[in-house]
Parts: structure tokens; C-alpha cells; sequence
């Protein structure tokens, strides 16, 4: 299952691979979601390792500079967290961090 959402926005950076993103789907009916960057494996954010968590910081900071921005969304599946695992397309660019 492979599907485009021309008309979204990002609401927030969870983290340097998760966003959560609210997609216009049309006739006044919006809906948010969690995504997760295909192809992206950031750090966790409370891993006990002091340099994983500051390489994780550093993940967020990156995607945390997409948060407000209009963007495209083309979801490929939902992973076993729920989260959808996508593309996102800002400005015509795909964010690979």
C-alpha cells in the first residue's frame, strides 16, 4: 500500500526519525498521525549511552527546523509501533537527515 498526501503539514519533531504530522485529507477533515522516516534509524533519545543521547539531540535539532513547514507525505505501511513509515517531502526536498 503506497499512498500520497499532497496537502500536510508537520506539527512536530519527535525525534530525529518521528514525526507527528496532520494530513488534510479533503472536505474539511484533517487527521494526525505518526510517521516514521523510511529508511532512517535515529539514536534514541533516552538510550544510557551519553554519546548515543547526544547524537540523538543532535537528530532532533535537525528534523526540530521542519516543524510548521507544509509538506507531502507518502506512506508506505504502519510498523509494528503504530507509526506509519513514510517519505516526507518538504519543499520539493526528501528529508534524509
Amino acid at each position: 500500500m503506497k499512498r500520497t498526501y499532497e496537502h500536510a503539514r508537520v506539527l512536530r519533531a519527535v525525534d530525529g526519525d518521528t514525526f507527528e504530522v496532520v494530513l488534510d485529507l479533503g472536505f474539511s477533515i484533517i487527521h494526525t498521525v505518526h510517521i516514521r522516516i523510511k529508511g532512517i534509524n535515529a539514536e534514541e533519545m533516552h538510550d544510557k549511552d551519553e554519546e548515543k543521547q547526544k547524537k540523538a539531540q543532535e537528530q532532533k535539532a535537525i528534523a526540530q527546523k521542519l516543524e510548521g513547514k507544509d509538506c507531502v507525505v507518502v506512506v508506505y505501511r504502519q510498523e509494528r509501533y503504530g507509526r506509519w513509515e513514510s517519505d516526507l517531502i518538504v519543499d520539493g526536498v526528501l528529508f534524509t537527515q
